[in-house]
């Protein structure tokens, strides 16, 4: 069975029974399911059919409704942007952009003899089985597959925490390799500092101090370049600096130029709202933020975001804000950049366990502003297709037994009912 309840699609059951994450989800997927709205395919055709600018936006996890997604957007002429959280298209595009130094999660765990982790905390809260999938011993080594924590061998490949936070994440790494350092600088300069250390110029690999524990700088410094195949890892969702595109373009400019006398790449872990970027370039060409006003398809990478239509339509009472979202992190309502006195209309599809009111209505207003549907996790309440974290390997989960209920509605098959009967003017 493969758990879809973070994008490292683990498969094995040793791997499913002890992961924070998945015990907390399905210790919270027990609560009553909601009743839909008074809402109907007809009536939301009917809201569709009448408003004079449609967006559609948010976060999708299924490679079903992404689809779906683009095909109502096509049907309704409207715009469409599956790039929340915004940056993840900004990465995309920088690293697309400068080489591309990327490998899988596969050639990382069997060939890579350091591991460069930057945000160690952050990752472990996105993908908490990120040191047992790594570790080659337990899943892909000559022990087999599915070996216990406990009795499965260390990997020899050497970790090394960038920007580390407390003692319990370093431990966490620490039971599936036998190495475990502290870095010597902060995430947002790790690119300079790797930069200095391969030409060979200790001086200018800024924010390098003496870390305790015996672990000078170095020590680090000579475990980078003792290593035949250093692959950096991080996660687009997991990065706290401020401009992250522009990050990765500094991380790819270095493996240019380590690869010019050795090897080196990345690892970029990508949370599961990535795959609706993977499916409109399928689809279109494009990874997202579409337009196809007048039945023409428009990439507009400014215009088409989410952001910018929300500018412009804010006090449009005839625009429709249709927004998607498939996971089960419990974000405030206006964490999409909606206000409250917004006099747009708004159809929200969101996940069964999320608290919050089902209609609201703008005083002195006698029309339904916002309708809530509530939906299924895809893979985890119902079959669908998605994607691994690193971009690789396309998944068909089932979904857990005892979280299948019938009251759980596919996501895909409600954008399917909006569909208009003719194509529109």
């Amino acid at each position: 069975m493969i758990c879809s309840l973070c994008s490292l699609l683990c498969d094995q059951p040793v791997l499913h029974d002890t992961c924070p994450r998945r015990l907390h989800e399905l210790s919270q997927s027990t609560s009553p399911a909601r009743d839909v709205l008074s809402s109907s395919p007809a009536s939301l055709n009917a809201v569709l059919g009448s408003a004079t600018s449609i967006h559609i936006g948010g976060r999708f996890h299924s490679v079903e409704t992404s689809r779906a997604a683009i095909q109502l957007a096509r049907a309704y002429q409207a715009s469409i942007d599956g790039s929340h959280p915004s940056g993840m298209f900004d990465v995309t595009q920088a690293i697309a952009a400068h080489g591309a130094y990327l490998t899988t999660l596969a050639e990382a765990r069997s060939t890579s003899d350091c591991l460069l982790v930057v945000n160690p905390e952050g990752m472990l809260e996105h993908f908490p089985q990120l040191p047992a999938v790594l570790n080659k011993h337990l899943l892909g080594g000559e022990s087999g597959m599915g070996t216990e924590h406990s009795s499965a061998p260390k990997s020899e490949a050497c970790v090394i925490l960038i920007g580390s936070g407390d003692g319990e994440h370093r431990k966490r790494w620490g039971q599936h390799f036998s190495k475990v350092l502290d870095g010597p600088c902060d995430c947002e300069s790790l690119p300079q500092v790797l930069t200095g250390l391969t030409r060979h110029e200790k001086d200018t690999a800024t924010g390098l101090t003496a870390k305790a524990g015996g672990e000078t700088q170095e020590e680090w410094m000579q475990q980078v370049r003792g290593a035949k195949y250093p692959v950096v890892i991080w996660g687009s969702i997991a990065l706290p600096i401020p401009a992250i595109d522009l990050w990765a373009e500094r991380m790819q400019t270095w493996f240019l130029q380590h690869n010019e006398h050795s090897r080196s790449s990345g690892l970029m872990l990508s949370p599961p709202a990535s795959v609706f970027q993977h499916t409109c370039t399928w689809l279109t060409g494009f990874p997202s933020r579409l337009d196809f006003a007048a039945g023409v398809m428009r990439w507009d990478r400014a215009e088409a975001s989410t952001d910018r239509w929300l500018e412009r339509n804010r006090d449009n009472e005839n625009a429709l804000l249709i927004w998607i979202d498939e996971s089960s992190e419990r974000e405030p309502t206006t964490a999409w950049g909606a206000r409250p006195d917004d006099r747009m209309q708004v159809i929200e599809l969101v996940t069964q366990d999320r608290d919050s009111d089902s209609v609201e209505l703008v005083p002195g207003r006698k029309r339904l502003t916002r309708q809530r549907i509530p939906i299924g996790r895809p893979g985890v309440d119902y079959p669908a297709t998605v994607l691994r974290a690193d971009q690789v390997v396309m998944a068909y989960p089932e979904g857990d037994a005892q979280l299948r209920r019938k009251e759980l509605f596919r996501c895909d098959r409600w954008l399917q009912s909006m569909l208009p009967k003719e194509p529109r003017q």
